[in-house]
């Protein structure tokens, strides 16, 4: 962020709750930034508060439904 980069992918599962990227996320927000994060593959159904600074994904099939292995 403090070098100009406006986007960021977390590729890995088990950050979307994590209150240390999710800081980092606010701080690359406060600078104009998007950072993204992976919700993993174990298929496991698992919450984690909304954050208005990190937006987590998984994945889908082509009916819109969470996948099997997709995490959340």
């Amino acid at each position: 962020a403090d070098a100009g980069a406006r986007g960021a992918n977390v590729s890995f599962g088990g950050v979307c709750g994590s209150p240390i990227v999710i800081s980092a996320a606010q701080y690359m927000r406060g600078k104009g930034g998007v950072v993204t994060a992976s919700s993993g593959n174990s298929g496991a159904l698992e919450t984690t508060a909304d954050s208005r600074a990190l937006t987590c994904v998984g994945a889908t099939n082509p009916s819109d439904a969470r996948t099997s292995w997709s995490t959340q």
